[in-house]
């Protein structure tokens, strides 16, 4: 289970999103939060469901329950997935994958809340 966060920003009429971020996950007593700054491009225009790619750079720093600190690691992210307009938000569907010392796939599911439109 993995909990995260972004903002999204974008220029009206872009398809290009940046989108600065959170993730955290704990998993059989190591986990990692993961500041992370990512792009991405969705194909289909503003307001109707659309496929994206992106990419971006993370930070990952890991901490282990009852044993050494297994220190922090720089990574890249890779991931594409599906958006659902829904009124001022949107849903997605993500598979992403952190390339890392740790490497990691993951499957992320979320809604992004529009403010200020």
């Amino acid at each position: 289970m993995a909990v995260g966060a972004h903002l999204e920003f974008e220029t009206v009429g872009s398809r290009v999103h940046v989108q600065p971020g959170f993730l955290y996950w704990s998993s059989d007593r190591l986990s990692d939060l993961n500041p992370n700054l990512d792009v991405f491009y969705h194909f289909a225009p503003p307001g109707q469901v659309s496929p994206y790619v992106g990419a971006g750079v993370g930070l990952h720093r890991y901490a282990f329950d009852g044993g050494p600190d297994p220190g922090t690691d720089a990574g890249a992210n890779f991931f594409g997935g599906l958006l659902v307009p829904a009124g001022t938000t949107h849903v997605f569907l993500e598979g992403r994958y952190a390339a890392t010392d740790r490497a990691q796939a993951s499957i992320l599911a979320g809604v992004t809340a529009r403010i200020g439109r």
